[in-house]
């Protein structure tokens, strides 16, 4: 139960991040393909980073900065290719293109971008380095409220391939 919470916990979080960067760039856009308050790529990421890091850093030990510097890395290169991963698929899905980053300087197609790539990487170490208070906040929710989440959500996946196809 724990996992789904923290899934849902930061697919929230960074709904509300990216929510609130479009609102500062003046950009009118919805995060993510779901009608939900939750961007799933957020909760995945984030579940793949917290815990291949964890195993990662319990063999082998190393210094802070180095540390840093392989989180950093895991976050670019698994969120890089969540979000190819994910435009692709929702691409030939719904035959649409939900997000595009071929305006930006430093793109490669339109789901990814190295200006993208990187400030996800830092919110991501932010995150990483403050996981064990989150967690602690985490375990605090109810079970039913996540119960909840998980009917909602299935839901929500279910309305939106029913309206999108």
């Amino acid at each position: 139960m724990f996992y789904i919470k923290q899934f849902f916990f930061f697919s929230i979080i960074g709904y509300l991040f990216e929510t609130t960067i479009g609102l500062i760039a003046g950009n009118h856009f919805n995060s993510g393909i779901l009608y939900g308050p939750y961007t799933p790529i957020y909760g995945l990421g984030i579940l793949f980073i917290f815990y291949g890091g964890e195993y990662l850093f319990r063999h082998i030990h190393l210094k802070r900065w180095q540390e840093t510097i392989i989180v950093f890395g895991l976050f670019f290169f698994i969120i890089t290719i969540i979000e190819q991963v994910a435009g692709i698929l929702i691409e030939k899905i719904f035959h649409k293109v939900f997000w595009s980053y071929s305006h930006l300087k430093f793109n490669y197609g339109p789901y990814i971008s190295l200006e993208t790539s990187l400030i996800w990487s830092l919110f991501g170490i932010g995150i990483y380095y403050i996981k064990r208070p989150l967690q602690k906040l985490i375990e605090k929710i109810p079970n039913l409220i996540c119960y909840l989440l998980v009917i909602i959500f299935i839901t929500d996946i279910i309305c939106t391939t029913i309206h999108n196809i």
